[in-house]
């Protein structure tokens, strides 16, 4: 990936940001319900939570009946004692149509897809427009530039190659601390929206009334206001802000390791391939144009050894986020916080309980990722041709 200006990685992100969110949303959405399995007051036999295939296929039964409403008594506009479910079918309704039911499928399947967007487009532009500053700002601290030579682009290639993964993974690291801050509040949406469609068809959401009328998912404008007149303001919407700069600052160091890594030596191995194939000299690395599966491997690679090491830290994540939300029984310990979240949930269900979803979103980043840093270098390589 090259050193380019914010201007250009901001538009690339986002583009990357847009198709990361549709081609992974759906399994997202079930990483989300089987991180908050655990945290329901239901009675399981097995006591372990959900699989992956079983969470899709009881989305698919739920969608195929239409709720029966239960309402429970509410206070102060909450429902009392409602209870977060893993994926629950206990509503008795009507059968519905094949149709109907694929149409109620995708809704579930894609609930929080517009925050998703906003987190994600927030995130990936900020993300990819300090990369470059980042880098530099490596460069400089490491000396690399020689003193006021930085400035020129001769010197900020030169500086790419002496920086080499390690550098450039320092970077992406250091940029991801500017990202948390504007994905934050838009990713605790997108967690309280997934979150609210789990008890959608046996429980009350903070949107409905005593009056008895039918549950209404809450939108996204609802959980915004909510959390801001119910959770302190601007404080409540950066919950969980420490444990998701705790995800993204390792975790993006792994993430562009992981991409420079595998790129550069895919890279090389295509050409010295395709040389020693056709007989032909392999070009130097300045006139090398990555092609598209190396890039697309390169992102897959990156993706995924980036949610094999931060995985726990987002399943806490995903639970101080969605604690305070409607039907909602985590708690967040004022004095504990993240530490104390992970040591509960250590505790009272097991070191693999900050693994449950994982396997959902290992099958969600490698296309997803794949999709995304192809966008993002297609973009890139698009506005790099207009002069920009």
């Amino acid at each position: 990936m090259t050193t380019t200006s914010p201007l250009v990685g901001l538009a690339s992100g986002c583009a990357g940001a847009v198709a990361l969110v549709y081609v992974g949303q759906p399994l997202d959405t079930v990483k989300v319900r089987m991180q908050l399995s655990t945290a329901t007051q239901a009675v399981t036999s097995g006591g372990g939570g959900v699989s992956m295939w079983g969470c899709v296929r009881d989305m698919w039964r739920q969608a195929l009946v239409t709720p029966a409403p239960h309402h429970r008594p509410l206070t102060n506009g909450a429902a009392a004692g409602a209870v977060v479910e893993a994926c629950p079918l206990t509503a008795t309704g009507q059968s519905t149509s094949r149709a109907a039911a694929a149409g109620r499928m995708a809704r579930l399947m894609y609930a929080g897809t517009g925050p998703a967007l906003l987190a994600n487009v927030a995130e990936n532009g900020v993300l990819f427009a300090a990369y470059g500053p980042c880098q530099r700002l490596v460069a400089f601290a490491l000396d690399l530039f020689g003193g006021g030579g930085g400035g020129t682009d001769a010197g900020v290639v030169d500086v790419e190659k002496k920086l080499g993964p390690a550098g450039m993974a320092t970077a992406g690291s250091l940029a991801s601390l500017c990202s948390a801050f504007a994905l934050c509040p838009t990713e605790l949406i997108k967690v309280r929206l997934q979150a609210a469609d789990l008890d959608r068809a046996n429980s009350v959401s903070g949107g409905a009334s005593s009056a008895g009328r039918p549950h209404r998912a809450a939108g996204a404008l609802q959980v915004v206001a909510r959390v801001w007149t119910t959770e302190g303001g601007l404080r409540g919407m950066y919950r969980g802000l420490g444990s998701t700069v705790a995800r993204e600052m390792p975790g993006y160091y792994v993430f562009f390791l992981a991409y420079e890594a595998s790129r550069t030596y895919l890279t090389d191995w295509h050409y010295s391939t395709l040389g020693s194939l056709m007989h032909t000299a392999v070009p130097s690395a300045e006139h090398r144009e990555d092609p598209t599966w190396v890039t697309m491997a390169a992102g897959a690679a990156a993706g995924t050894c980036l949610w094999l090491v931060v995985y726990p830290v987002d399943a806490i994540k995903s639970r101080i986020q969605a604690a305070g939300g409607a039907g909602s029984t985590v708690t967040e310990s004022p004095s504990g916080g993240f530490l104390r979240a992970m040591a509960l949930s250590v505790r009272d269900e097991g070191p693999l309980a900050l693994y449950r979803g994982l396997a959902p979103t290992l099958l969600r980043t490698v296309p997803a990722s794949a999709v995304m840093f192809w966008t993002v270098e297609r973009t890139k390589t698009l506005l790099t041709g207009y002069g920009l």
